[in-house]
């Protein structure tokens, strides 16, 4: 049985980034850098991609040959600090659907957390860096891969 994760996510969240939405501040005030920010973070996951290829003994392009043309999706999350967080819900432990996750942690909330042995735990923010999560579509990939490394006669 596998324990729900602790409640430590604010559930109030996005009422100011919503606002800003509403009346264009966003747009007037920082499209270039997200657009530029977008850019920079879907080359790194594509070096990442060829440096999984790589470690599996690949061409660097096969997995972004085998995946196809890959979209982007970007999602800011704002979750501010609770003071009772044992009060809150977090999200559902999920999956995540694509190739990879490049994730920003923000390093005054730690809202991620790993399932290991059954037990959710914590994955504390580190500065300047990206946390990155293989997603659903590498794992089915890889899995193809070592089925037919291991199955070819």
């Amino acid at each position: 049985m596998i324990n729900k994760p602790p409640p430590i996510i604010c559930v109030s969240v996005y009422d100011e980034l919503i606002s800003k939405l509403r009346y264009n501040i966003i747009d007037n005030c920082c499209r270039e850098t997200v657009a530029n920010y977008c850019k920079e973070v879907r080359e790194l996951g594509l070096r990442i991609e060829e440096y999984i290829s790589e470690s599996l003994g690949l061409e660097k392009d096969y997995l972004r040959n085998a995946l196809g043309e890959q979209g982007q999706h970007m999602a800011v999350n704002y979750y501010p600090p609770c003071p009772q967080p044992e009060l809150t819900y977090g999200l559902p432990g999920h999956t995540d659907p694509n190739a990879l996750t490049i994730l920003l942690q923000d390093l005054h909330v730690a809202g991620l957390q790993v399932l290991k042995d059954g037990k959710w735990l914590a994955v504390n923010p580190i500065p300047d860096a990206f946390v990155i999560n293989i997603g659903d579509q590498l794992q089915v990939c890889n899995k193809l891969l070592i089925y037919d490394k291991y199955t070819q006669h």
